[in-house]
């Protein structure tokens, strides 16, 4: 039994929308109001990743949509975030509403939805930096400018290298992104039409290693555990490689862990609107997406105290006594394909 999930083949094709209704003033106005009060709140555990919004209903996942089509449908094995980056790439950010959510893609939440720059009025040039004082530095480079004709480009690219509040002596870092973005577009009819094609590739290397012993004293507060510092001290031995049995052919193998929690993801969207005389406007997007996943999920078991006479030996034969930390170790070798294809007509009447 192969016990990787070898491909995913998705062909979500032509989600057709009709969106010809009868509102009024009042109800285009309830709409904005809904629209200015919503903000996206970024995760307080991560600065890459966006906030899940629980409304205490059953959910497969937190969406995040750009330009219109979702960034992941397999949110279990591909988290959105590891396709996505929202900055200087990012002409403009909202919070769909419930209806939406329901009507795109059958579920109801709140999800972050972005629109990508694809060009720029005039030349323009920006750069984020920040870093922080346990070794973490953020780069967000974008470049956009018209090219004439209609035509204009957008470049982008975002580097993350994050060494986490306890450093470990296995891995320089425990977290590292690599993002690049490109785009081009082309406006015509009068700026009645215009054509987009982005593509973005992002790479990341994610070992996030928070894990550590303390004292419950039962009140709700906690107590060091002997001389351990919580949040800066490592829990992780510094492992050189690990073995395992494999399932598939049942051998005996060796590997590093640093070679674990690696995912490169290759996007592409092309993007179509078209507003005709009568103001009705045609949107057509379609998106195609492969990403890979080798990804190590290291859990904590239980502590318990062993004697000498129970057999356990530090690295160099040395017998031990003392407590013993157990650990379960799973990693999953996963690629998906997808090909979204999106069309909606919107318009209004009296």
């Amino acid at each position: 039994m192969d016990y990787r999930l070898k491909h995913l083949l998705a062909i979500s094709f032509c989600f057709a929308t009709l969106s010809l209704q009868a509102q009024s003033n009042q109800n285009d106005s309830i709409q904005e109001n809904r629209r200015s009060n919503q903000n996206v709140m970024l995760n307080a555990s991560s600065a890459t990743q966006p906030r899940t919004i629980s409304l205490g209903i059953p959910s497969s996942g937190s969406a995040i949509f750009e330009d219109g089509l979702p960034v992941s449908f397999y949110l279990g094995f591909f988290p959105g975030f590891w396709s996505w980056h929202n900055g200087l790439n990012t002409e403009s950010m909202s919070l769909s509403t419930l209806d939406e959510s329901a009507l795109r893609v059958g579920i109801i939440g709140y999800f972050p939805s972005t629109t990508s720059k694809v060009t720029a009025n005039k030349l323009e040039a920006g750069i984020n930096y920040s870093l922080n004082q346990y070794g973490q530095h953020q780069i967000d480079l974008n470049v956009g400018a018209p090219l004439g004709n209609g035509w204009g480009f957008n470049l982008n690219t975002y580097q993350n290298f994050d060494r986490g509040s306890n450093h470990l002596d296995m891995s320089y870092l425990q977290d590292r992104i690599q993002f690049y973005k490109a785009a081009i577009s082309k406006s015509f009819a009068n700026d009645k039409g215009r054509a987009s094609l982005t593509y973005n590739y992002m790479s990341t290397m994610s070992l996030a290693e928070n894990y550590g012993p303390f004292i419950f004293v039962g009140d709700g507060s906690v107590k060091q555990f002997e001389d351990f510092d919580l949040g800066h001290d490592q829990y992780l031995p510094n492992l050189d490689s690990y073995t395992y049995i494999d399932p598939k052919d049942g051998l005996t193998k060796s590997r590093n862990l640093t070679d674990d929690g690696l995912t490169l993801s290759h996007m592409a969207t092309f993007n179509l609107i078209y507003r005709f005389n009568n103001g009705n406007e045609l949107d057509f997007r379609s998106r195609f997406k492969t990403i890979h996943t080798d990804i190590a999920n290291l859990m904590l078991g239980s502590i318990s105290q062993v004697e000498l006479e129970d057999g356990y030996t530090y690295k160099d034969g040395t017998p031990f006594a003392g407590n013993v930390q157990s650990r379960f170790y799973s990693n999953y070798d996963t690629t998906d394909t997808d090909w979204m294809n999106t069309v909606e007509l919107r318009g209004k009447n009296k």
